[in-house]
C-alpha cells in the first residue's frame, strides 16, 4: 500500500477544517437563490441553490486552482491568475479547454472530507461528477482550438 501524496493529505485536512463563512439570498427572475460559502485558509468552497434545493453553481478554489460546475457549462477547471494594473492586483480565471481529471478528483476529496457538510449535501454535490464528461460547449471550444490553427482566416 503506497502512501497518499502530501498535497492530497493537505487537501483532506483542510476540507475537514472548512468553516461556514457566509449565507446570502438573492432574487433572480422571480426565484430565490441562496449561496453558502465555506472557507479554510487557501480553500474556498461555495455553492448556489434554489429554494427547492436544486444546485445552480458550485465553485471550489484551492491554491490557485479552480473547479466550477453549472448546468449550462457543466464542469470546468482552471487556474486563478493574479494580474497587476494601476489600480492594484486583481484575479482572472483561465479555464482549461477540457476539464482536468486531477483537479476534479481533488474536489471530490474535498467534498468527501468536508466536516461542515451533511451527508445529503455531500451526496448531492458528488452527483455532479458521476460519469462526468466535458460540457458540450467545452468540447466544441476544444475542437475549434485544435483545428483552427490549420486554417487561415
Amino acid at each position: 500500500m503506497s502512501a497518499a501524496p502530501v498535497y492530497l493529505e493537505s487537501i483532506k485536512s483542510m476540507a475537514q477544517k472548512l468553516q461556514f463563512l457566509s449565507y446570502d439570498s438573492i432574487q433572480m427572475d422571480g426565484m430565490e437563490i441562496k449561496s453558502l460559502w465555506y472557507q479554510y485558509k487557501d480553500l474556498d468552497f461555495y455553492y448556489f441553490e434554489t429554494q427547492d434545493q436544486r444546485l445552480v453553481k458550485l465553485h471550489v478554489a484551492a491554491f490557485g486552482e479552480v473547479v466550477e460546475w453549472n448546468p449550462f457549462d457543466g464542469i470546468r477547471t482552471g487556474l486563478i491568475v493574479q494580474k497587476e494594473q494601476a489600480q492594484g492586483l486583481f484575479e482572472v480565471m483561465h479555464f482549461d479547454a477540457r476539464p482536468n481529471r486531477a483537479s476534479i478528483e481533488r474536489v471530490q476529496s474535498i467534498i468527501d472530507n468536508a466536516g461542515c457538510l451533511e451527508l445529503s449535501q455531500k451526496q448531492k454535490l458528488q452527483e455532479l461528477f458521476k460519469g462526468h464528461k466535458a460540457a458540450p460547449r467545452s468540447v466544441i471550444r476544444y475542437l475549434w482550438q485544435t483545428i483552427s490553427h490549420f486554417f487561415k482566416f
